[in-house]
């Protein structure tokens, strides 16, 4: 007999809603009424556990992957096949309980029909699998239908709970399958105050390493780059991406004294804690298990501040490059490689800040923002930055792939790290009609709201998010350049010259 797995997620207390609120256990998944207001509404269900089903390795998203299947019938190939697994969930009216499949990409549901539980010996000891163990269940699996039922053992020790045996025919299920456990619905069908799993065919080892470009400042998530590469790989793998996001604003490749690594609570946004990109690819967990790790790395080592300041030379930029960009990209990438030599690697560049259509008014505000020498009113100081803008980006692409290159060059193997250039042209830059960057406009109620003084205030996605992240006391960037730290930053237009580039390079690699 296959040894059975639990996964429990969360159990606390000892009534169901000491369990829903002790913190652990998975919400409903849908809450409120449908469009159509509820048809039938009983209290929620949870999700306390699973058995039979394998989760990722890593990270707490609530998906799964069924452990083994069966034969519907042995005595008939053509009755196909099946998965069966265990759930535990806590719901006050049990008698009400439904469950319902739903493909991810067609949006097709489809209920599972709820059986009658095994009542003699010989029943019992074939569901334990759990396995059909009458006619009844054969015949409804063998006609394509999911099947559930309670058991009759008994489930964690808390008030409310019930442990389902669940079946469902293979056929049924798509390389991403929503199931849904409920007891209330909308009038269109729609689950209302359930828990919800995934069931899915494999998973696919993502890590994120980096700075602010990588972790996507002032963008929502489905907007992120990493969120655009994930939905390909997922498109086209078949399997469920499981992502570890270590990148945050501000990060440096070097080391720095004063360098903390996050425990809790760790948004990149507003990082509450400055961890290197050399110690996040030491936080990463079961690198043996990656597929692919995203990254990128060396702009602030550089310093937007000096890329920026006219005062800076174009032989200064360069030098700092080849430290930065080159040497310590080779290092860090050394380092990735020993960590993780099975995973492909991609390495982001960067891209023209400033352009010569770039507004001068707007660079001047944003410079207050970022504790940079101020600018002077003068048209050429746009030309200037344009100048360094273009020296940077060059500078570090031919340092960075140079680093791709002599770490390739390391490994008989065929070359497993790849450059994205994202592409972006002059036109793109920031403060221009067609901007690839989040910028500033006029906002009269964001600077009355925050008390500042400037003009012009950032006009990215999570303004709103900012508006009180930034006034937290465990911050680790100042108030202004808190609020202000999406400007310069890819927009979602950006993000998708950068996803475009980024699924080119594993093209590349072999990888898609």
């Amino acid at each position: 007999m296959t040894r059975r797995r639990r996964y429990l997620l969360g159990i606390v207390g000892a009534g169901l809603w000491g369990a829903a609120m002790a913190g652990g256990c998975v919400p409903p998944a849908t809450g409120g009424t449908s469009a159509t207001g509820p048809a039938v509404e009983f209290g929620p269900v949870y999700l306390l556990g699973t058995e039979l089903l394998e989760p990722p390795a890593v990270g707490n998203e609530v998906v799964f992957r069924a452990q083994e299947s069966f034969a519907v019938d042995p005595g008939d190939p053509a009755a196909g096949r099946a998965v069966g697994f265990f759930v535990t969930l806590a719901a006050e009216q049990a008698g009400e309980l439904r469950a319902r499949l739903s493909d991810r990409a067609s949006g097709a549901a489809r209920a599972l029909r709820p059986v009658s539980p095994p009542v003699s010996t010989a029943e019992l000891e074939a569901s334990h699998g759990p396995r059909p163990f009458n006619d009844t269940v054969r015949g409804t699996l063998r006609a394509g239908d999911g099947v559930f039922w309670r058991t009759a053992e008994a489930g964690p020790p808390v008030s409310s709970a019930l442990r389902l045996a669940v079946m469902i025919p293979e056929a049924l299920l798509s390389p991403f399958t929503k199931l849904d456990f409920f007891a209330s619905q909308g009038l269109d069908g729609t689950p209302l105050r359930g828990a919800a799993l995934e069931l899915v065919e494999g998973f696919y080892y993502l890590a994120i390493i980096g700075d602010s470009i990588q972790w996507g400042n002032g963008l929502r998530e489905e907007d992120k780059m990493s969120a655009l590469v994930a939905e390909v790989l997922e498109r086209e793998t078949g399997k469920k991406v499981i992502r570890q996001r270590y990148a945050h604003s501000g990060a440096r490749i070097v080391p720095a004294e004063g360098d903390s690594i996050c425990e809790v609570d760790c948004g990149g946004e507003v990082p509450t804690a400055s961890t290197s990109i050399t110690v996040q690819a030491d936080l990463i967990k079961r690198p043996d298990l990656l597929d692919f790790v995203l990254m990128d790395g060396c702009i602030n080592d550089v310093d937007v501040g000096v890329i920026i300041n006219p005062a800076t030379t174009n032989e200064e930029l360069q030098e700092r490059s080849r430290q930065f960009c080159g040497d310590e990209m080779t290092a860090l990438l050394g380092k990735i490689r020993a960590l993780a030599p099975q995973a492909a690697v991609v390495v982001t560049g960067y891209f023209q800040i400033v352009g010569p259509d770039s507004d001068l008014f707007g660079l001047r505000q944003w410079v207050q923002t970022q504790e940079i020498t101020p600018l002077e009113d003068d048209a050429r100081v746009v030309a200037e930055l344009t100048e360094q803008s273009v020296v940077f980006r060059d500078a570090a692409h031919a340092d960075l792939r140079a680093a791709i290159d002599a770490v390739n060059a390391m490994s008989p193997d065929p070359p497993s790290i790849a450059f994205a250039d994202p592409g972006f042209g002059p036109e793109h830059a920031i403060f221009t009609s067609d901007r690839w960057l989040w910028s500033m406009t006029a906002d009269a109620e964001f600077l009355q709201d925050v008390g500042i003084t400037l003009a012009l205030a950032p006009e990215d996605q999570m303004v709103e998010f900012r508006k009180h992240a930034c006034f937290q006391p465990d911050t680790i960037d100042g108030l202004i350049s808190c609020l202000y730290v999406s400007v310069g930053h890819p927009n979602p237009a950006g993000a998708r010259a950068y996803g475009d580039a980024i699924v080119e390079a594993l093209r590349g690699l072999g990888v898609l």
